[in-house]
């Protein structure tokens, strides 16, 4: 008999447990919470649960630049999900960014 392991994919553990695991890498580790996504269709599908974005820390968005259209996306996805960062976001950017400041 040997001892040899075969390999195991992510995409072999169940989704609730991808879940969690993106609950956590969302929260700490944003960029690679979007790079991971893109592994593979079971990836993109548990990165998409609502408990992912609800947790989901925008600070990727911070250092990418000017406003894009696929980060205001996203923060919109976050606040759809209830991510109270990403709804402070938004307030904050419908204030100054858009000039709808009326003090």
């Amino acid at each position: 008999m040997s001892n040899t392991r075969s390999f195991r994919s992510l995409d072999d553990l169940p989704l609730e447990i991808l879940c969690q695991i993106f609950v956590v890498l969302g929260s700490e580790f944003a960029k690679d919470f979007v790079s991971a996504r893109l592994y593979s269709k079971k990836m993109y599908e548990a990165g998409g649960d609502p408990q992912v974005f609800r947790t989901t820390c925008i600070d990727i968005i911070e250092g990418m630049g000017p406003k894009t259209l696929k980060g205001d996306s996203f923060v919109c996805t976050c606040a759809l999900h209830n991510n109270i960062e990403a709804m402070f976001r938004q307030g904050i950017d419908e204030c100054f960014y858009y000039g709808n400041l009326d003090l």
